[in-house]
Order: structure tokens, then C-alpha cells, then sequence
């Protein structure tokens, strides 16, 4: 699924607001709830392996795998899904006259078997999810890029939160880690 974003920014502001690898956790937290890096990237972060616990408008998490295949500042960037997620996304940054547009693209199918076993009943659901995550995505970027320009801190910006059960701190603290990952994050680091 193709996913358009506008900013009035720079590409290298956007690309500086998306440079580091775990975080959307920081400005899309509507969408990623963890991140933690298992192996540091070279240059840009390529080759970099992060795993992250997500979730979008429905109650449901997601828990996968990102590698950064491929990183060209500030055009594009390419990673590979593995998990509950499995495929692949990419971001174009391309200037825009006075502004930047971002084309982020995900081919991903859902892994996670409980999940999975209802995909074609409720595609239309998952799809509306899908976008409702990605709004979440341009709001959260745009806020974090103004919050870059004027040295604020994050704590200060209203970045859009997640959903319930998500959106009560008891809760998040609560979430761990699915021990059941640790073969296809091995599979992912050794690719």
C-alpha cells in the first residue's frame, strides 16, 4: 500500500527527522509502541536491524523485525519485514517546489497466525487500520519536524497518541517482548 505525505520542509529536514532507526517511537507513537536495536547499521543506519512492537487503530499488536537494506540520504530508504509482519517497505523523499513529498510504500503480509486466520474477512478493516496508522505517521513527522526547527523538546510536542488499551501508561508498562521471535530475529540478523 502507497501512503503520500506533504511536508513544508526540506528534504534533508525530513530525512534528519527520520534518520535514526528506532525512532518512530519518538514522534509516531500512535503506531510504534517499542523499539530496540538489535544490531547497529553502518553508514545512515544500513544494515541495521531493529525490532519493534507496534499496533494501529485497532487493540491488536504486532511485534517484527525491520533491516535497513538500503539507505541513499536524503532520497530514499528500503527495509525488510520479518515477524508478525513479513515483506518489505520503502520511503522516497522527493522535493516538492518549496516543500517535500514522501512516498511511503509497504508490501507486507500478516504472519502473526491468530491474526492471519481472519485476514480475508476483515481486509477491508485491515486496510482502513493501515491508513488510519499512516495518518498518525505524516501528523507525528510533521510535529517532530516543527519540533527541530524550534530546539523544543519532544515532551513538549502533542504527538498522536495510541489507541486503547494502549493509551493507558499502566498498560504499556505491562508489555514485554514475545519470546516466540527469537528464530526469525536471528534469521534477520544473519541476512
Amino acid at each position: 500500500m502507497l501512503s503520500r505525505w506533504s511536508f513544508a520542509a526540506t528534504a534533508e529536514e525530513v530525512a534528519d527527522a527520520m534518520s535514526a532507526v528506532e525512532s518512530p517511537v519518538l514522534w509516531w507513537p500512535a503506531a510504534f509502541l517499542r523499539a530496540e536495536v538489535l544490531e547497529e547499521g553502518g553508514l545512515h543506519g544500513a544494515g541495521a536491524v531493529v525490532r519493534f512492537l507496534s499496533k494501529g487503530w485497532m487493540p491488536h499488536t504486532f511485534q517484527f523485525v525491520l533491516r535497513i537494506r538500503e539507505v541513499d540520504v536524503p532520497w530514499r530508504f528500503v527495509a525488510e519485514a520479518r515477524g508478525d509482519f513479513t515483506g518489505w517497505m520503502r520511503c522516497d523523499i522527493t522535493n516538492d517546489g518549496p516543500g517535500t513529498i514522501v512516498d511511503c510504500e509497504w508490501h507486507v503480509s500478516v504472519a502473526q497466525p491468530f491474526v492471519r486466520s481472519f485476514s480475508p474477512l476483515v481486509r477491508r478493516a485491515f486496510v482502513r487500520n493501515h491508513r488510519w496508522v499512516m495518518r498518525r505517521g505524516e501528523e507525528g513527522l510533521r510535529l517532530e519536524i516543527e519540533r527541530r526547527r524550534s530546539g523544543g523538546l519532544a515532551a513538549s510536542m502533542d504527538y498522536p497518541r495510541p489507541t486503547f488499551p494502549h493509551n493507558l501508561g499502566w498498560w504499556n508498562d505491562r508489555i514485554a517482548w514475545k519470546g516466540w521471535t527469537e528464530s526469525w530475529e536471528r534469521a534477520a540478523m544473519r541476512r
